[in-house]
């Protein structure tokens, strides 16, 4: 084992000892070569620390690489009111116990991030010393939580020392210590191998489409240099330069936009570019330059099973084909040899634009007031399989939509059915259509008219959706004109039945009983079919009695099963219970009783 050491600096290290800042702190770092091959394995930096309190810590630190400021990737982050910049090349923590006294701390980078990167040092790290939620859930005795200040009066907050206040984490940011490390090559690490490498040709421009002047997108072009063939998945990031919110412990500046995309590259040199909505970035009204942070992650196939290992990094997968061990049913595959990394990002800074120079946002869909329901009988039996509505939109950005709706009874309270589609809408006037299940309008034994509740969303990607939503009422239907579940269809073959309920005494000790009748459907399955009841009481002012749940099993095709309930009623007066099969949120079936108390 061979150590390289080099001298470094250490720079605002943030120790406090009784409200006041400690002296006298030092540091090294070293390369630690581990395997005797002249290169190091490890950049070590080693460093004195003393908390305000003895106890667990957690001291994490991130390996800055000083690039080109183009390629900065925080774009004026600010973690603790320190500004962060460069290029992270590497992440390193540690668990250690403290005493209030000097302690000597290590972090140990990997050397083939540092080779990865292609950056010479010196390397900046920035790193803070956390109270550890892993052990011990009081590091500062009780009442004090993980994060507060020590000496902080848990309810009144006082005795808070200086610190950076974060009001969304309710919690103080210790302050972070930078150290500069000495010079190295990166060549002096590790070699590391990549599936995928960014080069340093990164280029940006505004795309008009339509000829008006103003751009409808923000065109980010990059090269890679592509050693696997095969699909990779691409996200990036757009955010404002500078500019730190000051009441952040992070400071994160305003987010622009988001862009993805997936591709099937082959081997060598590629290009790939990503767009975001022009119209998402004048909506922010943010002028450029902006920062972009763009990854790019090894998929291998569409047909993949995401696998995450116990280094955190995401195994890539070969197309399907094989069973992973220890989870059986789930198409996985065995990585890819030959590669360390089989994903990689880069940074960039744009062209100053100005957020007047693209397009103002537009909604991409909306209703036009044109609703229509059907009932369908596909087999000609005179009851209804399906309940059919169409919804008429305009559409003013052809693109992919998803369509969700809810069919409720007609007063909004109790959901029957449910339906989703996904749709590729051309521009201009149109319906989209959806289906609700009419084996669940039966089994509800409610009838209509009913409340449709319709939702519409562009599916873009990671931006912001331009979402529209609206309810209308169907025709008058009887819940008998739909057909029944007579066998196992693939949706549901077991339905509540009948909900009975019954009151005894007077207040304040009258009870209530009910018995909820679950029927499953004459099919020939040789499976034993289960779920969970659930029954709500509320009185007239909506006011939630009684909530509980029972567990009913169905063992052959044409039996039913009866759960049952008790429950205290307050008062005389007029009440509901409404039975629930599966789930409250999102029943399979449903039915809902009046009763007087």
């Amino acid at each position: 084992m061979a150590i390289v050491s080099t001298s470094g600096a250490l720079l605002g290290v943030a120790v406090y000892q009784n409200g006041s800042r400690a002296g006298g702190i030092t540091g090294t770092d070293y390369g630690l070569d581990t395997n005797g091959n002249g290169l190091f394995d490890y950049l070590v930096v080693k460093m004195s620390y003393t908390p305000d309190q003895a106890g667990y810590y957690m001291v994490a630190a991130v390996l800055l690489g000083t690039s080109d400021p183009s390629q900065d990737c925080f774009g004026g982050l600010a973690v603790g009111g320190l500004r962060i910049s460069g290029y992270p090349i590497s992440v390193a923590y540690v668990q250690v116990f403290l005493e209030k006294s000097d302690n000597e701390i290590k972090l140990a980078f990997t050397g083939k991030d540092i080779y990865r990167s292609e950056i010479d040092g010196p390397f900046t790290v920035i790193g803070l010393a956390m109270p550890s939620y892993g052990i011990g859930m009081y590091p500062y005795g009780p009442g004090v939580s993980p994060g507060m200040n020590p000496g902080t009066d848990p309810v009144t907050g006082a005795g808070a020392r200086p610190g950076v206040n974060d009001p969304y984490m309710g919690w103080t940011m210790p302050a972070p210590w930078v150290y500069i490390t000495g010079t190295y090559s990166y060549t002096d690490f590790e070699t590391a191998t990549s599936a995928i490498k960014f080069t340093t040709t990164i280029t940006d421009q505004g795309v008009d489409t339509n000829a008006n002047g103003l751009y409808e997108y923000l065109r980010v072009i990059s090269d890679v240099q592509v050693n696997l063939a095969g699909y990779y998945s691409f996200s990036a990031t757009l955010m404002k330069l500078g500019n730190p919110d000051p009441s952040s412990m992070y400071g994160m500046p305003m987010l622009g936009s988001f862009a993805w995309g997936e591709f099937d590259l082959a081997s060598g040199p590629q290009t790939v570019s990503l767009e975001f909505n022009g119209d998402e970035i004048n909506a922010a009204g943010i002028d450029g330059p902006y920062q972009v942070t763009i990854s790019a992650y090894y998929f291998g196939d569409y047909n993949y099973y995401i696998n995450w290992s116990d280094t955190g990094r995401m195994d890539p997968q070969m197309p399907p084909g094989q069973i992973q061990p220890g989870i059986p049913g789930y198409p996985s595959n065995q990585v890819v040899p030959g590669f360390d990394y089989y994903y990689d990002f880069a940074c960039h800074q744009t062209n100053a634009y100005k957020y007047t120079e693209f397009e103002e946002r537009v909604q991409d869909i909306i209703f036009t007031g044109f609703y229509s329901d059907l009932g369908i009988d596909n087999d000609g039996n005179g009851l209804y399989e399906q309940l059919h509505v169409d919804v008429g939109v305009a559409v003013y950005k052809p693109g992919m939509y998803q369509t969700m709706a809810t069919l409720f009874t007609s007063d909004g309270t109790t959901p029957i059915s449910y339906s989703y589609d996904m749709q590729q809408l051309n521009d201009g006037l149109q319906s989209v259509s959806l289906n609700f299940d009419g084996g669940s309008i039966n089994a509800s034994g409610l009838d209509g008219p009913y409340l449709v509740n319709v939702t519409v969303m562009d599916m873009r990607g990671m931006g912001m959706p331009s979402m529209i939503s609206t309810s209308f009422f169907t025709r008058t239907y009887t819940h008998d004109q739909f057909e029944g579940y007579s066998y196992w269809n693939g949706t549901r073959g077991v339905w509540i039945d009948s909900v009975d309920v019954s009151v005894s005494g007077d207040p304040p000790n009258m009870t209530g009983t009910a018995s909820v009748i679950v029927t499953r459907g004459p099919d020939l399955l040789t499976v034993d079919l289960s779920d969970n009841v659930y029954l709500v009481v509320m009185d007239t002012n909506g006011n939630e009695i009684f909530r509980g749940s029972a567990y009913v099993q169905l063992p052959t095709g044409g039996m039913s099963a009866s759960a049952s309930f008790s429950f205290t009623l307050p008062e005389h007066g007029e009440y509901t219970a409404t039975a629930y099969l599966t789930s409250v949120d999102r029943p399979t079936s449903a039915m809902q009783v009046s009763f007087t108390a």
